[in-house]
């Protein structure tokens, strides 16, 4: 049975916020397998992105890095959705003795949003990469500036730049500029040859390149492992089609015996009484019938 309980989530996100405190100074430094001093030196482009991130590693930032994309086991949306994975471009500014730091950027439509103040004086905001350009493609190159304390200023942890009308820079970003299979996630097929008029044809898909089985196991088999294996892509996408009734279902991936909840899905939840993260898939009825070809 899966609970929402805030007891049972803020316990366990509770333990992993201050698990720094509990080990040493090192400890506190490290955000995935990277610790912070090797990001701020420049030797570490990017973070990989098969890493889950923990809120208290995001609050002992003591620098700011370059924005990269990371995938946040995250309790402030917890208390705002009940969702606890919270995935996105981490935007970040080292500003100890400032009072406000916002984010603008054309992903904001040139608006100003707040960012978030760590212990360290480190501000920071995740932005969802949801945005779509002028021609309603996912939006590729992020143009943003820092607006502290009411004054403007490009990111200087990043040294994609271009400049503006004012005689000063942006800074940029780009999304994923070369392996967009990293983003795919489980899907409800709007058109199959396979389903029926009661039934939904759910694609499940994960890129994992790196290994050689994968599996996808859930409420709908009975948590077998081993009862629903994917097929590999040359492309290193693991694929599985199923049909399955309209309702809510949970499920993980198992790759090459490690259990593994959806990269990129955000609906996350606790699975009791296991305390496992498992991701939330609602599969909706069917609203108008499929036309055979």
């Amino acid at each position: 049975m899966i609970s929402k309980s805030k007891f049972t989530v803020f316990l366990i996100l509770f333990l992993l916020f201050f698990i720094g405190s509990i080990f040493s100074e090192e400890a506190m430094d490290w955000i995935g397998s990277y610790s912070s001093l090797e990001m701020e030196s420049g030797e570490i482009e990017d973070v990989d992105d098969s890493k889950m991130y923990y809120q208290w590693q995001i609050d002992s930032l003591k620098r700011a890095v370059s924005p990269r994309y990371i995938r946040l086991l995250d309790i402030y949306k917890y208390a705002e959705s009940g969702n606890i994975l919270n995935k996105g471009i981490l935007f970040s500014y080292t500003g100890l003795k400032n009072k406000k730091v916002e984010l603008c950027g054309n992903f904001l439509n040139w608006k100003c949003e707040p960012m978030r103040k760590n212990q360290y004086g480190v501000f920071y905001r995740l932005v969802p990469p949801t945005s779509i350009d002028e021609n309603f493609n996912r939006l590729t190159k992020y143009q943003y500036k820092f607006k502290v304390d009411g004054l403007y200023e490009y990111d200087i942890e990043n040294q994609e730049l271009e400049a503006d009308a004012s005689g000063s820079y942006f800074s940029i970003y780009y999304l994923d500029k070369t392996d967009k299979d990293k983003f795919i996630t489980t899907i409800i097929l709007e058109d199959s040859e396979l389903e029926e008029q009661n039934l939904r044809t759910v694609k499940f898909q994960i890129y994992l390149p790196e290994n050689d089985s994968v599996s996808v196991t859930g409420n709908f088999n009975n948590w077998n492992l081993e009862a629903d294996y994917m097929t590999k892509l040359p492309n290193g996408i693991f694929e599985m089609e199923k049909k399955l009734l309209p309702g809510t279902y949970y499920y993980q991936f198992v790759a090459d015996g490690e259990v593994l909840a959806d990269k990129f899905n955000p609906n996350v939840k606790v699975r009791e009484p296991y305390d496992e993260l498992v991701s939330e898939l609602i599969v909706p009825t069917r609203t108008d019938a499929i036309e055979r070809k």
